[in-house]
């Protein structure tokens, strides 16, 4: 008779609720027992299993099991030494891209062809890759696995993609056109392969300013979303080149916008107020509104797409009436131009991302400036995230929670994990007042400059927070 695991045995007290963790349905054909030594090779050999048959829901399941056995008592130490472990480390890569991209969606793309299983593979053999990519932040839209399909495109069209710089920019293009982003001047979906091809040429022609081949893939996100066409693009350097040459670094490369005459009506008497097909003519590009105007929004839409055609990150944001621009002026550092209100009345502008923000319009702007902040200690900043996955894989409450005061401590600015940490809590029937008092006085003590994260963050959990005055 086949000797049954005794970690089979004992896997209901291990994990208590595992039937809670999305995607976590497991069986013994999935459970590493412990007689089967857990080594990378084992991983690539269930790796390739999991790929070949199509079963990311079984793959994710022993990936949740292992990593809920393994994980021990929870110390500062301990945690550091299983982020170093390279099976450790590959299991929760491979267990956050599962589940950030669905088991489903992964399940119907390595069924498609061979060539999406050769990627997969790649992809999943290389944890410093699925953390590259999985640091680069969540895939714009609703539809996840569409990132992963643009970027087995560009992988299978180009080998330079398969490291380096041109890896990193290879998934910031897929992160970013996840959903499908259109030309701003005829409203025509953009070709992300030709996107990612434009900046590969243009970094290799030296026509790019030079941080951009140090930037991650966040900052890169924000250079490849341009919504300008690419000969576009190419003008705008030309332009540059030969007319502002004083523009053409990364701290003025931005003042480009104050190029534009504010202009509200054409010769005509069109306003500009009737569009910009009405206001230029049909045909319209970025030279037309530097040769005949515009207000604020066409002369702050023109300075950021000027700034990421020299590979600078930047983006329009609004203002109360108004419209402004953010560029990177200088490493860690951005720019409010054209500006009026500040960047405390600064608002996301609709098709932009920005990083640890959520997809509301309002009062997004500072948390770029929390990123920027976080992002100085990348060690840090790497490992609290690593942390933030970890907590979500682990079944047990108390080590949940015990993984989470870790990461806030480890990166206090990193307000991803505190929002995950908020979620949880208040998922958490158990939480006593004196936790509910204890979490909201850490909160307010990470980010006392940070108001934005602070509000956004106590007002989830405020009707939670005991009030003595209220109680006596």
């Amino acid at each position: 008779m086949k000797k049954i695991s005794s970690l089979l045995l004992t896997m209901p007290i291990i994990l208590g609720s595992v039937a809670t963790i999305p995607y976590t349905k497991v069986s013994a054909a999935t459970v590493p027992s412990n007689q089967e030594t857990f080594n990378l090779e084992t991983l690539n050999q269930k790796t390739d299993q999991a790929i070949a048959n199509g079963n990311f829901e079984g793959h994710l399941s022993y990936l949740t099991v292992y990593l809920n056995v393994k994980i021990g008592n929870i110390t500062g130490a301990g945690l550091q030494n299983k982020l170093a472990d390279p099976g450790f480390a590959a299991a929760l890569a491979q267990w956050q891209l599962i589940s950030q991209t669905g088991a489903a969606a992964m399940n119907t793309f390595a069924k498609k062809d061979a060539e999406h299983q050769k990627f997969l593979s790649w992809t999943m053999k290389n944890t410093d890759v699925m953390n590259t990519y999985l640091e680069g932040g969540s895939p714009t839209g609703n539809n996840p696995v569409n990132a992963l399909e643009i970027w087995n495109t560009i992988w299978n069209a180009d080998a330079d993609s398969h490291q380096g710089l041109y890896l990193k920019l290879a998934i910031a293009t897929s992160l970013a056109h996840a959903e499908p982003i259109k030309y701003w001047t005829n409203n025509k979906p953009i070709n992300p392969l030709t996107r990612y091809q434009h900046y590969k040429s243009a970094n290799q022609n030296n026509e790019l300013l030079p941080c951009f081949r140090t930037y991650d893939v966040w900052h890169l996100r924000l250079v490849v979303n341009t919504w300008s066409p690419e000969e576009d693009l190419t003008w705008a350097r030309n332009m540059i080149n030969t007319e502002h040459p004083d523009l053409k670094s990364q701290d003025k490369i931005g003042k480009s916008a104050y190029l534009i005459k504010y202009e509200e009506y054409n010769k005509d008497g069109v306003s500009i107020h009737a569009g910009n097909d009405a206001f230029y003519g049909l045909g319209w590009n970025l030279s037309s509104i530097y040769r005949f105007g515009g207000v604020c929004g066409n002369i702050s839409k023109f300075g950021t797409q000027v700034s990421q055609a020299f590979g600078v990150a930047a983006m329009p944001v609004g203002q109360p009436g108004h419209c402004a621009l953010i560029w990177n002026d200088n490493q860690s550092s951005w720019h409010l131009g054209n500006d009026i209100s500040g960047w405390g009345e600064s608002n996301r502008h609709d098709v932009t991302v920005i990083p640890w923000s959520d997809n509301s319009l309002k009062n997004q702007v500072p948390y770029m400036l929390l990123f920027e902040d976080a992002a100085r200690d990348s060690v840090k900043l790497d490992q609290s995230e690593r942390l933030r996955w970890l907590a979500k894989a682990i079944s047990s409450p108390a080590k949940k929670s015990a993984i989470y005061k870790i990461a806030t401590k480890m990166l206090p600015n990193n307000v991803l994990v505190w929002k995950d940490y908020v979620s949880f809590t208040l998922q958490n029937p158990n939480v006593t007042d004196a936790m509910w008092q204890e979490l909201n006085n850490s909160i307010v003590s990470a980010f006392a400059n940070e108001p934005r994260p602070m509000m956004d963050l106590l007002t989830q959990i405020r009707s939670h927070v005991l009030n003595t005055g209220d109680r006596a």
